[in-house]
């Protein structure tokens, strides 16, 4: 779509930074933000044109290399030194937030690793991708040159977005999960919900079944077809719960599902243990 250099050369011009201790070196992680809201609102041709014109916009940059990480994620390839690098993303975050020539406003977050800090390829990708997140989960439209830990030691233990259309009488279930550490946000239908998660990429989802716009399931499903937002663990908490929306339910992975009234302390606890093993898995 694109057309830039992707896959293997990518990995290969990663790995010769690495191998030839360029001096620096800079890789800059892209991201456009809330593209999954906007392939699902406005559709996918028109996320693929903003992919396509914010690739344009990048292009443009001086003494720079561009490939495409994967999805919504550009990489640039920079030298020099930080106080340049850092002065070049906020550059770049201001284009593209600022462009008039893309069909839907969007912003982008940004991820910067200094060669200097990473042994390997992998080492690259996780830390971009860290700080990826820390930039998301400032809102979006912001740059992040440090690592997750150093740069949010003074904020919650993580994020739990709550996706329900009541979610004003769930008062105690709030703040069972604030008590552990957590900062807890609300969408009260799913499209709402797809923005935020988008945008922010939290630790866990905890969603009702009935959802106006889109369901429960229908959230699920939606966030899968990214990989990154697939990872995040979703927690199914329901008035509805019967033979055959456990079936189907269990088709889609879930592994626990709640129905309403429960213990509050025991959902609370439940998102606890997931941010303390770092669980990948898809839960509900």
């Amino acid at each position: 779509m694109t057309g830039l250099p992707q896959g293997a050369i990518l990995e290969r011009a990663l790995q010769n930074l690495i191998d030839q201790h360029v001096s620096d070196a800079w890789v800059i992680f892209i991201r456009v933000d809330r593209i999954e809201y906007i392939n699902s609102y406005h559709g996918r041709d028109t996320g693929d044109e903003i992919i396509y014109r914010i690739s344009k916009i990048l292009g443009r940059t001086e003494a720079s290399l561009l490939y495409r990480y994967d999805g919504p994620i550009f990489v640039l390839l920079f030298i020099g030194n930080t106080e340049r690098a850092i002065d070049l993303a906020e550059r770049l975050r201001k284009a593209i937030a600022e462009s008039t020539e893309l069909v839907e406003p969007v912003s982008a977050s940004l991820g910067l690793v200094s060669i200097d800090e990473v042994e390997s390829g992998q080492e690259i990708r996780d830390l971009a991708m860290q700080r990826l997140r820390s930039a998301r989960r400032r809102g979006g439209n912001a740059v992040c040159a440090v690592s997750y830990n150093e740069a949010d030691t003074d904020q919650s233990s993580g994020i739990v977005l709550l996706v329900d259309p009541e979610a004003d009488s769930l008062g105690v279930l709030i703040r069972e999960i604030e008590t552990r550490g957590f900062a807890v946000l609300t969408a009260y239908n799913g499209i709402e919900a797809l923005q935020l998660a988008s945008q922010i990429a939290p630790d866990v989802i905890i969603s009702e079944l009935s959802v106006p716009k889109l369901s429960g399931f229908e959230l699920l499903r939606k966030l899968r077809q990214s990989e990154e937002l697939g990872r995040i663990a979703f927690v199914l908490l329901s008035h509805r719960r019967n033979d055959q929306l456990i079936r189907e339910a269990a088709g889609l992975g879930i592994l626990h599902y709640f129905q309403k009234p429960t213990s509050a302390v025991q959902v609370a606890e439940l998102v606890r243990n997931i941010a303390l093993a770092h669980d990948s898995w898809t839960v509900a």
